[in-house]
């Protein structure tokens, strides 16, 4: 059974829903490191096997070999868990990495979304290659993963002033995770500080009053 695109569509997009709960738990740098591995190994598995073991276009149903029967199916599973690998770790990141005030969030969106549709395009431009397109998402998927991690930080839990501490910080994006903000810890021990003295002086004049 083949799905429509637009039912296709609708399962990835009810999955994305609980995903952006996950991202705000689990991280999005942690997120996109995984989801850029589990789609590497899928297309490189489904493209290795579409080349090697799958029967020409066109080929009659009833004259498949057991060995192409088995590749059919082992394509399709991790085409479908390439679909959910992105669905969940990657497709809902641009929503929830940056603040809404962060004045390169609208750019950074609209330059991922115009990527995505390239993508999308891009196999009916590169058909004579045939499955090997997949190693071409393969070694993308790579660089992806080298580029979060030598380049992205992790955002979890943080304001726009905490991350512009970050970056002003020098912190790696390997160690960002562990990172702490100080600035926001120093205003609020400066308030604390501040009820504190203010109670005191309070205690001392209610003292002072019933003397």
């Amino acid at each position: 059974m083949t799905l429509s695109p637009f039912v296709i569509q609708t399962i990835l997009g009810a999955v994305s829903v609980p995903a952006l709960y996950l991202i705000e738990t689990w991280g999005r740098r942690r997120s996109l490191l995984t989801g850029s591995a589990m789609e590497a190994v899928c297309a490189i598995i489904a493209g290795l096997v579409d080349h090697f073991t799958l029967a020409p276009p066109g080929t009659d149903p009833s004259q498949l070999t057991p060995s192409q029967k088995r590749g059919r199916d082992v394509l399709i599973a991790f085409a479908v868990l390439h679909m959910f690998s992105f669905a969940v770790f990657w497709s809902p990141v641009p929503w929830v990495y940056l603040g809404e005030s962060f004045p390169l969030r609208p750019k950074a969106i609209a330059l991922g979304s115009a990527t995505s549709w390239i993508w999308n395009f891009l196999p009916s431009f590169f058909s004579v290659i045939g499955p090997l397109i997949l190693m071409i998402f393969f070694g993308m998927l790579v660089f992806g993963f080298v580029y979060v991690y030598l380049f992205i930080p992790e955002t979890k839990g943080l304001i726009l002033e905490e991350v512009d501490e970050m970056y002003v910080a020098g912190v790696k994006p390997w160690n960002s995770a562990s990172w702490k903000p100080h600035r926001i810890e120093e205003a609020h021990e400066k308030v604390t500080n501040a009820h504190a003295r203010a109670t005191g002086h309070a205690e001392v004049r209610e003292v002072e009053e019933k003397v």
